[in-house]
């Protein structure tokens, strides 16, 4: 238990330091379009189903932002919400439940990437791959995998405006 609270004092430690996925970063990069109050809900669902199934939770904001850019109510085909997951491949997860529920949906998708990554025998590239089974899997997992470059660093780099 206390080596379980310890891990994940740990990880709100490391996390709140950063500014690229937090709530505001959320809101600013989707221009509005998500609330602080639906980012805040992303970030605590994403940090909470990260720490249950031992995932780090940079990939999981990398995959939402890549399915979804944040939206809760975004659909691809067959696959809904953040982290698009389809129904037809995860019932089992999904028990029945809202996709469209912030919660559900990153519950579902963590514990897919979870599998995938169990799968993998720990390469995330190749769990990435599972994860979009489509033609253009290692196409989708550099994608994904360069957003933490590309993202974050204008997450934090210092805007100036012209005076």
């Amino acid at each position: 238990m206390f080596k379980k609270l310890s891990t994940f004092l740990l990880l709100v430690l490391i996390t709140s330091f950063s500014y690229a996925f937090s709530p505001d970063w959320i809101v600013q990069h989707t221009k509005g379009k998500v609330t602080y109050t639906q980012a805040v809900k992303i970030v605590k669902a994403v940090h909470k189903h990260s720490f249950e199934q031992h995932v780090d939770p940079d990939i999981i904001f990398k995959i939402i932002q890549t399915e979804s850019t944040y939206d809760p109510k975004a659909r691809g085909g067959a696959s809904i919400g953040l982290m698009q997951v389809t129904p037809y491949w995860h019932r089992d997860k999904i028990q029945g439940r809202n996709l469209y529920n912030v919660d559900t949906n990153v519950e579902v998708g963590v514990k897919i990437f979870k599998e995938a990554l169990e799968k993998s025998n720990g390469n995330i590239r190749k769990a990435l791959w599972r994860y979009n089974a489509s033609d253009k899997k290692k196409q989708y997992a550099e994608k994904v995998l360069r957003l933490k470059d590309n993202e974050i660093q204008a997450a934090i780099k210092p805007r100036y405006r012209n005076s």
